[in-house]
Order: C-alpha cells, then sequence, then structure tokens
C-alpha cells in the first residue's frame, strides 16, 4: 500500500515543486533585467574608472621615466670630454 501510494505523493510534490520553480523562473525573467542591467552598468562604469586610472598612471610612469631618461643623458653628454 505504501509504494502504491508514494509514487502518487512523490508525483505531487514533484508538481509542486515544478509550479514554484516556473513561478521563481517568471519572477526572475521579469524582475531582474532591470536589476541585473543595472549591476551590469555600475560594474561596467567603474571597469571605466579603473581603466581610465591606470591609463592616467601608466601616463604619469612614463613621463617620469621620460625626464628621468632625459636628464641622465644630459649628465652623461654634459661629462664627456
Amino acid at each position: 500500500m505504501l509504494s502504491s501510494a508514494q509514487p502518487s505523493a512523490f508525483s505531487a510534490q514533484l508538481d509542486h515543486e515544478l509550479h514554484l520553480q516556473h513561478i521563481q523562473l517568471s519572477m526572475f525573467s521579469s524582475a531582474k533585467p532591470s536589476a541585473f542591467q543595472a549591476q551590469l552598468d555600475h560594474e561596467l562604469h567603474l571597469h571605466s574608472i579603473f581603466s581610465s586610472a591606470c591609463s592616467a598612471q601608466l601616463n604619469l610612469q612614463h613621463s617620469q621615466l621620460s625626464s628621468t631618461m632625459s636628464s641622465t643623458l644630459s649628465i652623461l653628454y654634459s661629462a664627456r670630454p
């Protein structure tokens, strides 16, 4: 008797869980895209800021290195006999 009752109980539970998952997926697909898009926009903005900061840092380092090399070359050329 238990074995014959279990499959239908299992089937009812499975149907219930599938229905709940369908509801959750429907809610996710209708509510989350804007939240997902906002999160994506935010992360892209942060990436852009980070990229700009890295670019500025590289430009500064390049400028400092160039200045140091120019100074070094000037000293070397002025020290030549």
